[in-house]
């Protein structure tokens, strides 16, 4: 049997204004809807085209273009030079 889980914060918690936000204003609603686009088409999966609004294509590139710039930023440093060993 599944139980839902709920997760005490404080008031002043910037989760709980995020998560008020993406239930009740336009942005989040939306923002809400790209994420759970994006779980259920990872990259490479076949977008229903046809089915998505411009907002919700655009909204998934730009998740997915900041997603990848954000690892390539984390990414340790390959051509890094090596510091003396003497």
């Amino acid at each position: 049997m599944s139980q839902l889980v709920s997760i005490a914060r404080c008031e002043s918690c910037p989760l709980e204004q995020l998560d008020y936000m993406r239930g009740r204003s336009a942005a989040g609603r939306s923002l809400e809807r790209i994420l759970q686009l994006d779980f259920i088409f990872p990259p490479g999966a076949a977008l229903p085209w046809g089915e998505l609004t411009a907002e919700e294509i655009s909204g998934l590139k730009i998740l997915r273009q900041e997603r990848d710039r954000y690892t390539r930023e984390r990414m340790p440093q390959t051509n890094a030079p090596v510091p003396d060993q003497n």
